[in-house]
């Protein structure tokens, strides 16, 4: 506090300093003083860490008892009385440094850091336990088990939160959506990472990563272990096309129930989607244009490469278009049987996408907002 206190004067009196409140006199005695304390008060403040360190390794060994403990803390107290005048002003109500920091240890045994301010930290991770606590309790009621019984889940909160740059009660809430779209204990823990890295690559929410992730894999009947697969595809398509996970979401959840009874692999349907929306197509008419597509073939029966060939190869494209898939399908038609060598390169690409959201999401990171 002191410290900080020093440093604010010296702010003051370079601001009035340029606004010619003081002279240059005054300036220079404000900057003398105040640089001459400061030396000293982080001087003393690093002989106290030391010495608060040593005491606190000693009392955890077992070299000396509680009663030792708080009367060495009590005479450190004092110690930083002396180490400047005013200290004990920024207690505010508190008589003196030595009564505030005797009465923290005789709270908080064991917390010889409360000299430089660590009753703060203790108050913030109790409440991040509390809240980190409340979360899985939340999530072992919707799995409908108690909260020893998803101990895998809440380690693995811990474990690969920060590991991927968010915090524990954070994916701990993914869990949370996660078993509120149907997924079981296993699954969340196949699924977690996956979608993380997805939120990481796309700065989306983890709760519409996971919905996006869910919706995806459960149109195209995919088991939660492809998960991986499903946002590696996803974030190259980004990549490859004018796809963002908004208009992915719009049309992969329209077409994809269609696509996945009309034999095509999430990687085709997406490279699909991206080259109608990469040609102006909204990724509604988009998904709904390609549903239409795959019904009308299911009915009669005709192989999708062999009606691209008709259009294709037709002196009237459009008219051929209609005739097979009707009004609604029929520019969108027109628009893969002409972009059928872009297509297959992109389902290439979206074959091979293994690792396209890790790449992505570390990219994210690297930046100083990250």
């Amino acid at each position: 506090a002191r410290t900080q206190a020093l440093k604010d004067e010296q702010e003051k009196a370079n601001q009035e300093f340029k606004e010619g409140v003081i002279t240059q006199q005054q300036y220079d005695d404000v900057l003398k003083r105040t640089s001459t304390e400061l030396v000293t008060v982080e001087q003393k403040e690093k002989m106290l860490r030391e010495e608060v360190d040593r005491l606190n390794r000693e009392f955890k060994e077992g070299v000396i008892g509680v009663d030792q403990y708080k009367q060495e803390l009590g005479r450190l107290g004092q110690a930083q009385d002396k180490a400047t005048g005013s200290f004990s002003q920024f207690f505010g109500g508190i008589n003196d440094g030595k009564s505030a920091l005797t009465g923290l240890v005789s709270n908080y045994i064991g917390i010889g850091a409360a000299v430089y301010g660590a009753a703060r930290a203790i108050g913030s991770a109790i409440t991040t336990t509390k809240d980190f606590q409340q979360e899985n309790a939340n999530l072992a009621s919707i799995l409908g088990k108690t909260r020893a019984e998803i101990k895998a889940l809440t380690d693995s909160a811990i474990e690969i939160g920060p590991a991927l740059g968010r915090a524990p009660e954070e994916v701990t809430k993914l869990q949370t959506e996660l078993a509120k779209l149907g997924f079981t204990e296993n699954e969340i823990l196949a699924a977690q990472q996956a979608v993380i890295q997805l939120a990481n690559a796309t700065g989306e929410s983890l709760p519409k990563s996971a919905e996006v992730a869910a919706a995806t894999l459960k149109g195209f009947g995919l088991e939660a272990t492809e998960t991986q697969r499903v946002v590696d595809v996803m974030a190259q398509s980004f990549n490859e096309s004018a796809l963002d996970l908004e208009k992915f979401s719009v049309a992969i959840s329209t077409v994809a129930p269609a696509a996945k009874d009309a034999g095509f692999s999430l990687e085709q349907t997406t490279a699909f989607v991206g080259q109608l929306v990469d040609r102006g197509l909204d990724a509604s008419v988009a998904g709904t244009a390609l549903r239409s597509m795959f019904i009308d073939l299911a009915k009669t029966g005709m192989p999708l490469n062999e009606a691209l060939d008709l259009i294709q190869n037709s002196t009237n494209k459009t008219k051929t278009a209609f005739e097979l898939f009707g009004e609604r399908a029929a520019g969108s038609a027109v628009i893969l049987a002409e972009t059928r060598v872009k297509t297959d390169e992109v389902t290439t690409a979206l074959n091979k996408a293994g690792g396209a959201a890790q790449k992505m999401a570390d990219e994210q990171l690297n930046t100083l907002t990250g």
